[in-house]
């Protein structure tokens, strides 16, 4: 079945985040550290979303 087709179905997009399950502040810390993002770096974001993965980089004073 693909999913895609009725994810709205039977989580309505303003409970996402509620039921979402929150990935580990470990997992950022390396992929910054992998990605050698600093101050200095921008990085583009292209994940439409609740902004799980956005603020653990935001909080890191990167450019998005």
């Amino acid at each position: 079945m693909d999913f895609r087709k009725i994810f709205d179905s039977h989580v309505p997009p303003k409970d996402f985040d509620q039921w979402r399950f929150r990935y580990c502040d470990a997992l950022f810390a390396d992929i910054i550290a992998y990605a050698g993002l600093d101050e200095q770096k921008s990085v583009l974001e292209i994940g439409p979303g609740t902004g799980q993965a956005t603020e653990p980089i935001l909080n890191r004073a990167v450019h998005i």
